[in-house]
């Protein structure tokens, strides 16, 4: 099972490159879903964080669960306090971050 979870996650970030979007109409389905720490909800908060100034305020009132918007203004404060240390560059998104950890099967008889 975490092989495909984590299979779902780069398809879903690879669609959302080749889109350049992100559905935000699942974030509801995603937080009724999950628990906090979920690799998905980290995903999805760190490809809104960058875009976060360009949701209308009836966009966020209508789509985005509270606990998003919690996490959602955490990362902003993270983001704002490494700037410096970024220098503003975007670097390649390592997608491992947000992959379940596979069990080792070798091991198993």
């Amino acid at each position: 099972m975490p092989t495909m979870q984590n299979d779902a996650i780069d398809m879903l970030d690879a669609r959302r490159e080749l889109e350049k979007t992100i559905q935000i109409k699942s974030l509801d389905y995603v937080y009724k879903n999950t628990i906090v720490g979920d690799g998905l909800r980290r995903y999805l908060v760190d490809v809104c964080v960058p875009v976060m100034h360009t949701f209308s305020p009836k966009m966020v009132k209508d789509f985005f669960p509270k606990e998003f918007l919690e996490e959602l203004t955490e990362a902003q404060f993270v983001k704002l306090e490494n700037r410096e240390k970024k220098m503003g560059m975007e670097t390649e998104r390592d997608m491992s971050r947000y992959h379940v950890v596979e069990e080792d099967l070798t091991h198993m008889g």
